[in-house]
C-alpha cells in the first residue's frame, strides 16, 4: 500500500479563515488517513507575512523542516501527565511584535541546545568524507553531526532518539549518481518529500519518476526501492513512524528470495 502526490504551493493563496487559533495559515495534507496512514500525518504548511499559529501542545510528537523564509518559534515543555487525553491544547495567541523583539537565532553547535537544529547539506561523498584538518583540535563529531553512508547514499538524521524523539524520525537522504536502495519493506511507515534532482522509484511494483515537490508514502509492508540513474545528485526529506525497531527494521526482497531458494527442496 502506497500513495504519491505533489506539493501545490499555490496553497499560499488559500489561507484558512482567521480565527482564535491561527491567522494567515495555509496547509496541504500530503499523507494521512486518506492515504492509508495510521502513524503519519505529513503536511506542507505556509504562513503569510504576519501570520501566526497560537501556542499549543500536542499529545503526540511533531517535527518541522523549514524550507524557506524565517520563522519565529516558541518551544516549551511536553504535555504534563495530568493534562487529560485531548489531542491538542491551545493557549492565547502571542504578541508577535514582542516575540520578534525577544527572538534570537538558536546557538547551533552548543551542547546545551535542545529541540532545534540546523543542516547546511553535504556535498558529494568523496568530498564530504575527505579528512583535511589535523587529528587533534578539530571540531567534535558524533551522532548529532554524523552521516550514515552506504551504497552511494548519505543519511543525515535530524530528529531521532538522540534528539529526544520517542515516536518519529526525520532525516535527509542524498543519492550520488548511481546510488540505489534495492527493493525492501519495513514494519513502519515512511514518507518522502523530494527536494532536488530526479530519481526513479518503485513502490509495490509500480514505477515512478520523482522530482522536487513530489511526495510519496510507503505503508507497513509496502515494497519500495529508489535508483538514481540520472546525472545529478538527489535529495529528499524522509520521516518514519513509529520509530524503527532496533532489529529487523529492513527486509531486503532479494536476500529473502535467495534464502527461500536455498531452503526449498527440489520436488524432483
Amino acid at each position: 500500500m502506497h500513495a504519491v502526490t505533489h506539493i501545490d504551493w499555490s496553497l499560499v493563496d488559500r489561507p484558512a479563515p482567521a480565527g482564535p487559533t491561527s491567522s494567515g495559515l495555509a496547509r496541504q495534507r500530503l499523507v494521512g488517513p486518506e492515504q492509508g496512514a495510521v502513524h503519519t500525518d505529513l503536511a506542507a504548511v505556509a504562513l503569510l507575512p504576519g501570520g501566526w499559529l497560537a501556542p499549543h501542545v500536542h499529545a503526540l510528537e511533531e517535527a518541522l523542516y523549514v524550507l524557506d523564509g524565517e520563522l519565529l518559534v516558541d518551544v516549551a515543555q511536553r504535555l504534563a501527565p495530568d493534562a487529560g487525553r485531548k489531542d491538542t491544547f491551545y493557549e492565547p495567541a502571542h504578541d508577535l511584535a514582542a516575540m520578534d523583539a525577544a527572538a534570537r537565532r538558536p546557538p547551533f553547535g552548543e551542547p546545551t541546545l535542545r529541540w532545534v537544529g540546523h543542516y547546511e547539506g553535504t556535498g558529494p561523498q568523496l568530498e564530504t568524507l575527505r579528512i583535511r584538518d589535523a587529528a587533534r583540535g578539530r571540531a567534535s563529531a558524533g551522532r548529532d553531526t554524523a552521516l550514515v553512508v552506504y551504497s552511494g547514499i548519505s543519511v543525515k538524521m535530524l530528529v531521532d532518539p538522540v534528539f529526544g524523539a520517542d515516536h518519529v524520525t526525520m532525516f535527509t537522504v542524498d543519492y550520488e549518481v548511481g546510488g540505489a536502495a534495492q527493493a525492501h519493506d519495513h514494519p513502519f511507515e515512511e514518507a518522502y518529500v523530494f527536494l532536488a534532482g530526479e530519481v526513479e522509484g518503485e513502490l509495490d511494483g509500480q514505477h515512478y519518476t520523482f522530482r522536487p515537490g513530489d511526495v510519496a508514502f510507503a505503508g507497513v509492508g509496502s515494497v519500495h526501492g529508489f535508483y538514481n540513474t540520472g546525472t545529478e545528485r538527489v535529495r529528499w526529506l524522509e520521516t518514519q513512524a513509529p520509530q524503527p525497531p532496533a532489529r529487523h527494521s529492513y527486509r531486503w526482497v532479494r536476500d529473502w528470495e535467495r534464502y527461500e531458494a536455498a531452503h526449498t527442496e527440489d520436488p524432483t
